[in-house]
């Protein structure tokens, strides 16, 4: 497991090559989304940090807390997670490539599409929500429940190959 932070900095890097500046929401969004998928794909989280469902969508409070100062506008620097020291954690082969997959796959969403793919019907935030309606903050998201949310999709997305 990584950093949210690990994380998101190897989307600005993505985005950075690309010419292509990341929002705060856009990248809470994108490590989000890539957390699920790993989960739903390979059955064990790719982040150690919390999820939480607050009032407006799913949030990893710890790399929110990290980037919020920007506001709305794009990042220019690297995040940088501080439990880190300096030290670079360096992303295996596969775990690359599986960030590049997810990266073609969103990068040219905004943050509000990629916020609207978070709050479908049934989705982790929703679930987290329907239990806790009237929390604003610090409802947690269980990974075995994004878990079995992403394998779903997962499922489908084979099954639609298959078939298609």
């Amino acid at each position: 497991m990584y950093s949210s932070a690990t994380i998101a900095d190897y989307f600005i890097h993505k985005g950075s090559q690309e010419k292509i500046r990341l929002t705060p929401m856009q990248l809470l969004k994108l490590v989000y989304i890539a957390h699920g998928w790993y989960l739903g794909n390979h059955g064990k989280p790719l982040i150690y940090d919390e999820i939480q469902a607050w009032h407006f969508g799913p949030v990893i409070p710890v790399l929110y807390h990290m980037i919020k100062h920007n506001g709305p506008k794009p990042l220019k620097t690297f995040v940088r997670s501080p439990d880190r020291a300096g030290k670079e954690e360096l992303l295996p082969d596969d775990v690359q490539h599986f960030l590049n997959l997810v990266w073609k796959e969103y990068r040219n969403y905004s943050g509000s599409e990629l916020s609207q793919l978070t709050h479908q019907p049934g989705a982790p935030w929703a679930q987290a929500r329907k239990k806790h309606p009237y929390a604003q903050y610090n409802v947690p998201i269980s990974n075995d429940i994004i878990q079995a949310y992403y394998r779903a999709k997962v499922e489908q997305a084979r099954q639609e190959v298959a078939h298609g």
